[in-house]
């Protein structure tokens, strides 16, 4: 029940610090206005952190695409299968090992555009779920033989994050065909979780040696000020010998200077007023 009631005083109380106490005052608008920068700085840092870091897995992936599909390009316009079945079907086998091998992944798919051929059919290879490869990027690719596309994905339900590339690859007397090539950004999304760990862990430790720093800086000037505010309120209520402590040179010993000096100028009028009270009440 004690506890309950000092939990229901606590606004009441901070207001009531608020109110009275200046260190507190300042050192609570410094640490705020602190973390609310910080927390501004860590933000915008760790977005740039995960556009540089997907911008650097993107060019890396399309490069390696691309260097797979002109290979394979190459390898089919050399190729001279003479319309015979069993060449186009092991240049085709070649061919889907060459694709592996050039793009580094092991999730491609390819597609037939157009009538389908014995030959040389469809295939997917790794665990590569074509129903991620929206339809939109499929067009493009079927619309344009001579440029790359790209778009990123979630590669499972897990939401495993993903780039799926996309471009036509030619075979002479054959037809066109669809490739698409599949890399995750396990790797970039680690390393931009540690990052943006990093910049928290940061962050808070920033935010607390500031407020370290605010208190120290508060203390050393509001101790002063209390210890004139103390000894004005003990002057004021008759206690005229009260003095404050004079510590070095800088304006709050000067402040403190010049405090005694009219502390005793007035403890000197007053005694002074004394002595002629009493001069006079002779003479009465």
């Amino acid at each position: 029940m004690i506890w309950r009631r000092n939990w229901r005083a606590w606004p009441d109380n901070l207001v009531h610090l608020w109110r009275r106490s200046l260190r507190f005052r300042t050192l609570s608008v410094t640490i705020v206005l602190t973390a609310f920068a910080i927390l501004i700085a860590v933000t915008w840092t760790a977005l740039a952190i995960q556009d540089d870091l997907f911008a650097s897995r993107r060019d890396e992936v399309t490069e390696q695409a691309l260097r797979a599909t002109a290979s394979a390009q190459t390898v089919l316009d050399g190729a001279d299968t003479q319309g015979d079945p069993a060449q186009i079907q092991r240049v085709w086998l070649g061919l889907r090992t060459a694709l592996q091998q050039q793009s580094s992944t092991d999730m491609i798919a390819t597609f037939r555009i157009g009538a389908s051929d014995p030959a040389a059919q469809a295939y997917r290879v790794g665990e590569f779920d074509t129903a991620i490869i929206s339809e939109g990027l499929r067009e493009k690719v079927r619309a344009d033989a001579n440029q790359q596309w790209w778009q990123s994905v979630a590669l499972d339900a897990a939401g495993t994050p993903g780039i799926v590339v996309g471009q036509q690859l030619i075979f002479p007397q054959v037809g066109d065909f669809e490739v698409y090539y599949a890399y995750g950004l396990e790797g970039a999304d680690q390393t931009l979780r540690f990052v943006q760990a990093t910049l928290w862990v940061v962050g808070v430790a920033l935010v607390l040696l500031i407020g370290g720093i605010a208190w120290f800086v508060l203390r050393s000037v509001t101790t002063p000020i209390g210890e004139a505010a103390q000894t004005s309120a003990k002057l004021a209520a008759g206690e005229l010998g009260v003095r404050l402590p004079v510590r070095g040179e800088d304006e709050l010993a000067t402040l403190g200077e010049s405090f005694n000096a009219m502390a005793d100028s007035i403890e000197t009028q007053i005694k002074e007023l004394a002595d002629l009270s009493l001069v006079q009440q002779r003479f009465v």
